[in-house]
């Protein structure tokens, strides 16, 4: 699964599912900006269940993944200095840093590409359930 923008640091599926459970404020409540998304994984939210609960049917390559499963992840440099409240970001071994800003990167690639068709960005890899049962 090739990354090549941002930060990547080593996590476990452990970690990816505690930094859901991380994103929820007082009572529960979703906060705003603090829901990160993956690609190359397909997953369901279930709103129904209590949080830290919520990922469900999580699945790499079609198949079930399970908790000590590791995966090299891309991350801005907001979420490497600890921006979001998520402590297994901080802690992980840095595996690669380009030093280059989103912006700039996204510039270079679109300068490079010259077309950018939106087709080869969209996954439909998560939905929202309740219950087991799509939202939506």
């Amino acid at each position: 699964m090739p990354v090549t923008l941002a930060n990547h640091a080593d996590l476990t599926t452990r970690h990816r599912r505690d930094r859901r459970a991380q994103r929820a404020g007082p009572g529960g409540t979703p906060r705003a900006g603090h829901d990160d998304q993956l690609s190359g994984v397909s997953y369901d939210i279930d709103v129904a269940k209590p949080v830290g609960r919520r990922v469900a049917n999580l699945t790499y390559d079609g198949a079930p993944v399970p908790d000590d499963k590791e995966f090299v992840v891309a991350i801005n440099n907001y979420r490497q200095s600890g921006g979001g409240g998520f402590p297994h970001v901080t802690g992980a071994e840095v595996v690669y840093n380009a030093q280059v800003e989103i912006r700039q990167a996204l510039i270079e690639y679109a300068t490079a590409q010259g077309t950018i068709d939106p087709a080869d960005f969209a996954a439909s890899n998560w939905k929202l359930t309740r219950d087991g049962r799509p939202l939506f």
